[in-house]
């Protein structure tokens, strides 16, 4: 079961937003919907994510349309690959009426610390990843999302899963990491974390 949540600020534009759920109506998707701590993305999603139980997490926009199906592709890989911390789909961006716009840079094997962009595409990690960067986050008021990508790469196995799983739409509203204030952000990170003990990974992958 992949726990996925979903921060609302309750100015959502309605037919987005079913359109965002309906994407979720997935047997392996347990939903978290929550309400957005102005100014502090990190803060609401720690708090959602802290009482959530299972081991996989994920989080979508209510202004984006995941693909149906592809939660349990994406469930299914890490079971696969027991030693991989994460997986990620591909994306496409659509307009404010969901036509497709272009697909995005193939995004297979890349560093997140260095590819920003990496932004909009459906992320799963193993709870042990978000243990790890919870405390770091909690510095900041963005970027959670994008640093458990960069943890899972830079501290085990990052997989891309080369299929379209996310559409996103820009809001005129949006509110989300500055592309300038990435790099400093990922130094940060991995200045922090080379210091930290390494992530735990799941019991059975050492037995």
């Amino acid at each position: 079961m992949i726990e996925v949540q979903m921060l609302t600020f309750g100015d959502e534009n309605t037919e987005w937003l079913e359109e965002c759920r309906r994407g979720l109506d997935d047997r392996v998707v347990r939903v978290h919907e929550g309400m957005a701590i102005e100014g502090n993305v990190n803060a609401a999603r720690i708090a959602i994510w802290d009482r959530c139980g299972g081991d996989l997490l994920s989080f979508v926009d209510p202004d984006d349309v995941p693909v149906l199906g592809i939660w349990k592709k994406l469930e299914d890989t890490l079971s696969l690959h027991p030693e991989a911390l994460g997986v990620y789909s591909l994306e496409c961006r659509i307009d404010s009426l969901g036509a497709f716009m272009g697909e995005q840079p193939n995004t297979k094997g890349k560093d997140p610390s260095s590819t920003p962009l990496i932004a909009h595409h459906v992320l799963v990690v193993r709870r042990s990843v978000y243990e790890f960067v919870r405390p770091f986050a909690l510095m900041y008021k963005t970027g959670i999302e994008w640093l458990m990508a960069v943890a899972a790469y830079h501290h085990g196995q990052l997989i891309c899963l080369e299929e379209v799983g996310y559409k996103w739409r820009r809001h005129i509203k949006q509110r989300g990491i500055k592309l300038h204030h990435v790099s400093t952000l990922a130094d940060d990170f991995l200045n922090w974390s080379s210091g930290q003990a390494g992530i735990i990974k799941p019991s059975y992958i050492d037995s």
